[in-house]
Parts: C-alpha cells; sequence; structure tokens
C-alpha cells in the first residue's frame, strides 16, 4: 500500500512540474483530451447511458435481448440480462460494457460470479472508433475491416470461452434471481431526472480521466525517445493518442498493425481507470478485469502476428 501511495504521489509530482516548466504543451495535450470527451465521448457514450440507465429502472431489459437470449445463454451461459451486457458492450465501446455490468449487479439481475465472468470481455473498443478512427485514418485500409473487427472482437469471445468452464464451477444460477418483467416501474420525470444526472456525472469523470491521460501522454511526446517506444507508450496511455502518433509517424502497414491492434484491446490506462470508475461503487473486483486484458493483449499479439504473415 506504501508502495503504491509513494508511486501515485510521484507520478502526481511529475505531472504538476510538466504542467509549470511546460504550460504550452501541457495546454495543448488538455485541449486535445478535452475535444476527444467533446466530440466523441459525450456525444456518443451519454444517450447511451441515459436510455440503458431508463431501460434498468423500468426493467424493459427482455424487451430487447429476446431475439438473442437463448444464442448467448447456450453459448456463453448467461441470462437475459448477461446478453443485454453483451450486445451492448460490443456495440457501445468503453467503458459502457462496465457501467451495465455494475447497474445490473446492483440491482441483482445478475449475479457476482457471473458479473465478473461479464467483465473480463465485456468491455470493448466501439465499431464507429474501429471503422472510423482506427481502420481509415490509421491503417488507411477500409477493406480490411473485417479482419480487423475479427481480430479485436474474436480475441474477447475466445477468451471467455476458455475461462467459462472456470466461471462455471463457481456460478450457481440459484443465486441470480429472475428478470423482473418488463414494465415494473412507472415512467416518471423523476426516474428521467435521475438517469440524466447520473449520466452527466459518470460522462464527466469519464472527460476528468481523459484529460489527465492526455496530459501524461503530451509529457511522453516531449522526450526524445525513439519512435516505436514513444508508439507504445502513449498507446499505452491513452489509446487515441497512440494511434494518432502511429498514424502521423507514418510506419509500414504490417508495423501499424502490430502496434495499434493489442493496444486498442488493451483499452490504455485511460480506459482501465475509466472502467475502474465505472464499477468501483458496485464492489466488483478490479483486478481479474486488468489481467484479462492483459491476457487478451498478449493473444491479439499472436492473432496480428499470424494476419500479418498471412494475409496482410
Amino acid at each position: 500500500m506504501k508502495i503504491r501511495k509513494f508511486l501515485f504521489t510521484f507520478i502526481v509530482i511529475i505531472i504538476f512540474i510538466f504542467l509549470l516548466v511546460s504550460p504550452a504543451n501541457a495546454v495543448a495535450s488538455a485541449r486535445s483530451g478535452l475535444m476527444l470527451w467533446f466530440k466523441v465521448l459525450l456525444p456518443t457514450l451519454l444517450p447511451f447511458m441515459i436510455i440503458s440507465k431508463l431501460l434498468i429502472e423500468l426493467n424493459a431489459i427482455s424487451c430487447l435481448t429476446f431475439l438473442f437470449a437463448s444464442f448467448f445463454e447456450k453459448f456463453l451461459k448467461i441470462n437475459k440480462s448477461g446478453t443485454f451486457v453483451v450486445i451492448t458492450g460490443f456495440l457501445c465501446g468503453y467503458p459502457m460494457g462496465a457501467k451495465l455490468i455494475s447497474e445490473l449487479y446492483q440491482h441483482r439481475q445478475i449475479s457476482y460470479e457471473e458479473s465478473c465472468y461479464l467483465l473480463t470481455f465485456c468491455n470493448n473498443l466501439s465499431p464507429m472508433f474501429i471503422s472510423s478512427y482506427l481502420t481509415v485514418s490509421c491503417f488507411d485500409a477500409p477493406e480490411l475491416l473485417p479482419y480487423v473487427i475479427l481480430i479485436i472482437y474474436g480475441t474477447p469471445m475466445i477468451f471467455a470461452l476458455i475461462i467459462q468452464p472456470l466461471f462455471r464451477k463457481k456460478h450457481h444460477p440459484e443465486n441470480t434471481e429472475p428478470l423482473p418483467p418488463a414494465s415494473g416501474k412507472k415512467l416518471d420525470f423523476e426516474i428521467v431526472d435521475t438517469a440524466i444526472m447520473d449520466s452527466f456525472t459518470q460522462i464527466t469523470k469519464l472527460g476528468g480521466y481523459v484529460i489527465l491521460f492526455s496530459i501524461i501522454s503530451g509529457m511522453l511526446l516531449s522526450l526524445s525517445l525513439p519512435a516505436p517506444l514513444l508508439a507504445v507508450l502513449t498507446g499505452t496511455i491513452e489509446i487515441t493518442t497512440g494511434i494518432n502518433y502511429i498514424t502521423v509517424q507514418g510506419f509500414p502497414l504490417g508495423l501499424r498493425f502490430l502496434f495499434a491492434i493489442p493496444l486498442c484491446i488493451f483499452g490504455g490506462l485511460s480506459g482501465l481507470m475509466q472502467t475502474y470508475s465505472m464499477i468501483k461503487d458496485s464492489k466488483l473486483p478490479f483486478l481479474p478485469y486488468f489481467v484479462s486484458k492483459v491476457i487478451q493483449t498478449a493473444l491479439s499479439v499472436v492473432f496480428t502476428v499470424f494476419f500479418i504473415h498471412n494475409i496482410l
């Protein structure tokens, strides 16, 4: 605990010194993070946050999952609420999967064991980010989108199947309350107000994390380090900044793949902290999520190397 506190304090002091010594770079980095939050996260995540909160409060999830529930119940051994997490977590991007898992667990619609299981693979990049920012801007190869989707989404699904036997040993269906029927609550302005305020609080927290880690990335970019090392470091801190750096450096396509895809699987320290902010109130453990991301990143390196040598 003392070592962790010391490291955290040391990092904060370094950032503070950077703000004093290089204010222009710090302001530029903060502005970049703020615009990322304002132009990307705010319009894409906030509506989903509000609507998903209303769906959970109104117990209306079953209305959206009846087409996929039986498949995922057999394939992943999860209930209808878990199906909603899988669909939304893969479609909406970081950190919506973690947010939904936390809220459904707190509403006792999924068990503790199932929450931990879902958390290991249901928090990923959105298709919008992959198709536009990654495939078009970074790779400049939209025709490779199916392969990119296959690696980025296939990796967590393969991981989920690998760890499923462990989950089945721990999971007890009787500990999970049945999903309540739809329209369990009456829609009123109090519920809507609560959903909006909670969502704004969460999206504001995410903005703070994005700005903070953008400043850290800017600090790294001011150092005289080799370009490949900077690509890995900045992407490990914040994936959007890292991918932008990979793009402007003009690396060969294969090298861009090798750098960018594993970093997207990992999600960056910014993504990790955003996820932690979503689950901390529910008391769900963060360490298994972190370990799962590290393992999936390693798996994605193997898949990416195979792709580069056999398809690219």
